[in-house]
């Protein structure tokens, strides 16, 4: 899945995480690490509770941070493709 993509994303399953000070630490089943969200992802990692594209879910960001949902999108694509690639995100049903 690209950034690009209407497809929807969402929190995978069985997917541990816990958040902290530190930020929002995620766990995928089956992954040998863990993945550290820190700054403002645990803001992306809390939304993707609920299935979003992804230029949804940047034009939300944008609005909670006052900031350019364009800009969200370049920042967050890598995010959403990595999550996805550990399998921390799914494609929505």
């Amino acid at each position: 899945m690209t950034s690009s993509s209407g497809r929807r994303r969402i929190r995978a399953p069985g997917v541990l995480w816990r958040e902290g000070e530190f930020g929002v630490v995620v766990l995928p089943p089956g992954d040998s690490g863990p993945q550290t969200l820190s700054g403002s992802a645990p803001a992306l990692w809390h939304a993707l509770e609920q299935p979003h594209t992804d230029l949804a879910l940047a034009a939300d960001l944008a609005f909670q941070f006052g900031i350019e949902a364009h800009r969200v999108l370049a920042d967050i694509a890598p995010v959403l493709d990595e999550l996805t690639a550990c399998g921390a995100l799914i494609e929505a049903p």
